[in-house]
Order: C-alpha cells, then sequence, then structure tokens
C-alpha cells in the first residue's frame, strides 16, 4: 500500500515518521457551543470532485435546516481537479479550460470562498457546523477557523512535524502583484497553516444562517504549484515568475519529511491523528456514517 497521486501524476512513494505523544487541547468556550457533543464522521473516500463539492453542499444545507449533524469529512480526488471559490467571476480568465481538458484536468466550483487549487497532491478535509456564539460575525468566523486549524495542526503534530514549526508565519502576501490571477497557493496569511513560514494548508470558508462549512486541503507532496500551468496566464515570464514564488512559499509532508522516494507517506495515520485531535479539540464523539471508510492509501493506490 502506498501514496501515489490521483492519475498516477506522481510516480514516487514518500516516507513519514510519528511520534504519537498525545496532545492536551482546549478550545474556545464559543466552539463549545457551536457543535454539539456528537459528530458525523465520513471517513476517506477518492471521489470524482462535483461529487465531492456535491456532498459538502448537501452537508451543509442540511445543517443550515437543521435537519443535519456536525461533520468531519475527509476526500480524495478520482482525477486532477481544479477547485475554484464560490465568489469568482470570470473564471475562464482565470482557468485554462482549453488546456485542462486536453490534459484530463477537471474543474469545479467550491461551496466555499478562496481561490483556485489545483487537487490530486492533498488530503482534502471538510467541516460542517453550528456557528453558535457571535453568529456570522467576521470576528466569529475567525475565532471557528482558529479553532479548527488547531485541531489539524495538533494532529499534524502526532504525525510527526514540531510544533514550534506552526508558530512562524512571514506573510508573504505583500508585493504579490505579479498577475490579476492569484491561486490559492499563490499566497500566505496569517490566518492559514504555515510550516516555519510555508503554506502547508489551504483553507475557505462559508457561513450563512449561523451555519459553517470550512474546506481544506492538506498537502502531502509535491504537485499543487503545477496548477500555474493550467492557468489563463499568456506571457511566459509571467508564468515562470509565479511558479519561482510559489515554490518558494509552499510546502508539503513529503517535502517536510525529506521523503526517500521509496516508502510511502502513511495517509491513514495522518487522516487517524487529526480525527483524534478534533475529537479531543471539541470533546466530542465521532460517529463513523455515510460513505465506508475506505484506507487513503488504498482509495488513491486504486486510482492511480
Amino acid at each position: 500500500m502506498h501514496f501515489a497521486s490521483c492519475a498516477g501524476l506522481i510516480p514516487n512513494h514518500f516516507l513519514i515518521a510519528y511520534d504519537l505523544n498525545p496532545v492536551i487541547l482546549d478550545c474556545s468556550p464559543e466552539m463549545k457551543e457551536t457543535f454539539l457533543s456528537s459528530w458525523q464522521l465520513i471517513k476517506f473516500r477518492a471521489l470524482p470532485g462535483q461529487v465531492n463539492m456535491d456532498i459538502d453542499r448537501r452537508l451543509y444545507e442540511e445543517m443550515k435546516s437543521g435537519t443535519g449533524k456536525p461533520t468531519l469529512r475527509f476526500f480524495g480526488w478520482q482525477r486532477p481537479t481544479i477547485s475554484y471559490g464560490m465568489n469568482q467571476r470570470n473564471i475562464e480568465k482565470i482557468i485554462d479550460f482549453q488546456k485542462c481538458r486536453d490534459f484530463g484536468i477537471d474543474i469545479v466550483q467550491r461551496p466555499t470562498g478562496g481561490r483556485e487549487l489545483l487537487h490530486g497532491y492533498d488530503l482534502s478535509y471538510s467541516v460542517v457546523g453550528n456557528m453558535g456564539v457571535g453568529g456570522n460575525s467576521f470576528k466569529a468566523i475567525r475565532e471557528r477557523c482558529a479553532d479548527i486549524h488547531s485541531a489539524i495542526i495538533s494532529g499534524l503534530v502526532a504525525s510527526g512535524l514540531s510544533r514550534d514549526g506552526f508558530k512562524t508565519n512571514l506573510h508573504h502576501s505583500n508585493g504579490y502583484n505579479l498577475t490579476d490571477v492569484k491561486p490559492c497557493f499563490g499566497t500566505v496569511t496569517g490566518d492559514e497553516i504555515s510550516y516555519w513560514g510555508k503554506k502547508l494548508v489551504g483553507s475557505a470558508q462559508r457561513c450563512e444562517k449561523r451555519t459553517f462549512l470550512q474546506h481544506g486541503s492538506i498537502q502531502l507532496s509535491y504537485g499543487t504549484t503545477k496548477i500555474v500551468n493550467f492557468l489563463a496566464i499568456s506571457r511566459k515570464e509571467v508564468k515562470e515568475q509565479l511558479l519561482k514564488r510559489m515554490e518558494g512559499i509552499v510546502t508539503n509532508l513529503s517535502e517536510i519529511f525529506d521523503a526517500d522516494g521509496v516508502n510511502p507517506i502513511d495517509a491513514d495515520n495522518i487522516e487517524n491523528n487529526i480525527i483524534d485531535a478534533f475529537s479531543r479539540q471539541f470533546r466530542v464523539d465521532f460517529m463513523e456514517e455515510g460513505f465506508p471508510g475506505i484506507s487513503p492509501r488504498d482509495a488513491i493506490r486504486t486510482n492511480g
């Protein structure tokens, strides 16, 4: 069993070592009222991009209507896919649709904000819940994001990363004026998860009627910067500058652990460590429902 990207885009395999010492966590008082004591857990499954987005829309709408449950879901992509944010307009001026078709890359719109992102090299997740105290205010949304990110970080620390590495953020967003096309991993802000100043996890949110949805993308291996090849940028020198910039501010777990190309990333372990961290962070029990759990390594291998 091994990790490989969807559609066989990554030929090598990778290794991660783990420190499973538990981390004692606590969430904000507001977050304690955000979620119920029991969450729905949907474990990893690689699916077509549009199916992934339809599932999260359904979970979000059910939560908003009062018929759903707080949910943590992990998922992958059967084919390489570019997702873009619900608020992005004139997307054909951002993404080169014809080139994506030529290379078999799907394009889907997320039900969350944010910007364009290439999937297939990542472990994706979604979190759905009620906003609780604070409602839909900007401050409340930032607090919800901070609590979720704290759980993600703790899961990654349990997987072997240094907690100190998450305390550094170099704020690479300044001076980003190469082009009007600005992919998700083309900038780092203070609210995002970076490791030693390089962006490791991208995320996007949506909030209305006191219901919250976050999408996240944890970079497992090299490849997210390849989105530059599929952006609607005509000037070669601008593409080259953007690629160079992204390579300088983006990292992934394979790079962090100095993978030797022989042994695999243990994506199962990463998923399980994050689940454990969410359980401790929000003091909840998970009920596994929805799709049957499939090993991340097995599912990605099947689609590779």
